[in-house]
Protein backbone atom coordinates (compact mmCIF):
# COMPACT_ATOMS: atom_id res chain seq x y z
CA UNK A 1 0.00 0.00 0.00
CA UNK A 2 1.34 3.55 -0.55
CA UNK A 3 1.67 6.21 0.92
CA UNK A 4 -1.10 8.27 -1.10
CA UNK A 5 -3.49 5.30 -0.30
CA UNK A 6 -2.62 5.44 3.57
CA UNK A 7 -3.26 8.86 3.83
CA UNK A 8 -6.57 8.11 1.61
CA UNK A 9 -7.75 5.90 4.33
CA UNK A 10 -6.48 7.49 7.22
CA UNK A 11 -8.37 11.05 6.09
CA UNK A 12 -11.61 8.84 5.44
CA UNK A 13 -11.49 7.07 8.88
CA UNK A 14 -11.54 10.57 10.42
CA UNK A 15 -13.95 12.01 8.45
CA UNK A 16 -16.32 9.12 8.90
CA UNK A 17 -15.21 9.46 13.27
CA UNK A 18 -16.02 13.32 12.48
CA UNK A 19 -19.87 12.62 10.99
CA UNK A 20 -20.27 10.13 14.09
CA UNK A 21 -19.95 12.69 16.09
CA UNK A 22 -21.83 15.12 15.03
CA UNK A 23 -24.81 12.92 14.35
CA UNK A 24 -24.60 11.83 17.95
CA UNK A 25 -24.00 15.91 18.95
CA UNK A 26 -27.16 16.78 17.16
CA UNK A 27 -29.10 13.58 18.15
CA UNK A 28 -28.05 15.30 21.89
CA UNK A 29 -29.23 18.63 21.38
CA UNK A 30 -32.38 16.88 20.22
CA UNK A 31 -34.90 19.91 19.32
CA UNK A 32 -32.86 21.98 17.77
CA UNK A 33 -30.36 19.06 16.53
CA UNK A 34 -33.77 18.11 13.78
CA UNK A 35 -32.69 21.23 11.38
CA UNK A 36 -28.85 20.11 11.27
CA UNK A 37 -29.95 16.51 11.02
CA UNK A 38 -32.01 17.33 7.82
CA UNK A 39 -29.27 19.24 6.42
CA UNK A 40 -26.56 16.24 6.63
CA UNK A 41 -29.66 13.94 4.78
CA UNK A 42 -30.27 16.30 2.45
CA UNK A 43 -26.40 16.63 1.41
CA UNK A 44 -26.09 12.97 1.42
CA UNK A 45 -29.00 12.39 -0.86
CA UNK A 46 -27.32 14.68 -2.89
CA UNK A 47 -23.83 13.24 -2.60
CA UNK A 48 -25.22 9.65 -3.62
CA UNK A 49 -27.31 11.16 -6.38
CA UNK A 50 -23.96 12.23 -8.20
CA UNK A 51 -22.47 9.48 -7.61
CA UNK A 52 -24.71 7.14 -8.89
CA UNK A 53 -24.95 9.79 -12.07
CA UNK A 54 -21.28 9.43 -12.64
CA UNK A 55 -21.34 6.02 -12.30
CA UNK A 56 -23.36 5.74 -15.36
CA UNK A 57 -21.76 8.12 -17.62
CA UNK A 58 -20.65 6.49 -20.77
CA UNK A 59 -18.36 9.52 -21.38
CA UNK A 60 -16.54 8.63 -18.04
CA UNK A 61 -16.11 5.03 -18.58
CA UNK A 62 -14.27 5.86 -22.03
CA UNK A 63 -12.01 7.85 -20.52
CA UNK A 64 -11.12 6.17 -17.92
CA UNK A 65 -10.66 2.79 -19.93
CA UNK A 66 -9.34 4.41 -22.96
CA UNK A 67 -7.35 6.86 -22.21
CA UNK A 68 -3.79 6.05 -20.81
CA UNK A 69 -1.81 9.56 -18.05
Amino acid sequence: MSLGNLALVGVIIAFAVYLTLMIIGMIAAFPYGIIGLVVLGFMGLLLIGVLMQRAGDKEDRHYVDNVKE
